[in-house]
């Protein structure tokens, strides 16, 4: 009875989801910095290149991939690839299982404004 449920439970445990770790860092030159966020990625097998989904339509804002910056002097040996129109962020990394970057989200309208309150 136990090897049967070892084996009905096997394929849960090994086509699991990769692990990602997300720490937010706070700036107090929040206004030119943004926020900073790094990522670490953790996945089953080593690859080059990894894909990450960043909407850029949220709650009726649109263009939400112009709050992104990804800094290259912070991400040496990374490359990314911003592709709107499917939502995504390829990054372009060492063959290796684990991987982390960062990268920052400032506020993408200068003016005051309403509208500036409800976007990054």
């Amino acid at each position: 009875m136990k090897i049967i449920k070892v084996l009905l439970l096997l394929p849960f445990f090994s086509f699991g989801q990769s692990e990602i770790d997300y720490k937010v860092f706070y700036s107090n030159n929040l206004k030119n910095e943004g926020l900073k966020v790094q990522i670490t990625f953790n996945a089953k097998t080593a690859k080059d290149s990894t894909y990450f989904r960043y909407s850029d339509l949220v709650w009726g804002e649109k263009n939400l991939i112009n709050c992104l910056r990804l800094i290259q002097t912070e991400n040496s040996n990374y490359t990314f690839k911003v592709i709107p129109n499917s939502s995504r962020i390829v990054v372009y990394h060492p063959k290796a299982r684990n991987s982390s970057f960062s990268y920052h989200i400032i506020q993408d309208m200068k003016a005051e404004s309403p509208k500036a309150k409800n976007r990054p």
